[in-house]
């Protein structure tokens, strides 16, 4: 059996390894804790990396879709007003309306709020 050396009587160098090892234990226990931490918060960065890459790719996706509806309108309406019984002319100069060109507005009244305020004495110094 072993038997257990009393507290007393333990020499300086035990008591100093002793409390080494149960810093070694805390230090341990703590680097231990922030790693499966670290490992946690990695995955669930991955985790919403993930969802936000294939959601991009899907508005990739609907953005393509969405060009190719509209060119394909655009050709559409392009072969409709070739048609001649689309009921449209070709713009001439003589059919251009102009308009008159406007009359400039009138320029603001000053008002007492906008009057500048007196310029200060030149033997007043503006800054140090």
């Amino acid at each position: 059996m072993v038997q257990s050396i009393p507290v007393a009587r333990k020499p300086r160098w035990l008591k100093q390894l002793l409390r080494t090892q149960r810093a070694s234990t805390v230090i341990t226990t703590g680097l231990v804790t922030l790693s499966f931490a670290m490992y946690g918060w990695t995955v669930y960065i991955q985790h919403l990396w993930r969802g936000e890459f294939d959601r991009m790719q899907a508005l990739e996706r609907q953005e393509r879709q969405l060009t190719a509806a509209s060119e394909t309108l655009r050709q559409h309406l392009a072969n409709q007003a070739e048609r001649p019984d689309s009921g449209l002319v070709l713009p001439t100069p003589e059919s251009a309306i102009f308009l008159p060109a406007p009359s400039p507005a009138p320029a603001p009244s000053p008002t007492s709020e906008s009057v500048a305020p007196p310029p200060l004495p030149a033997e007043m110094p503006m800054a140090y």
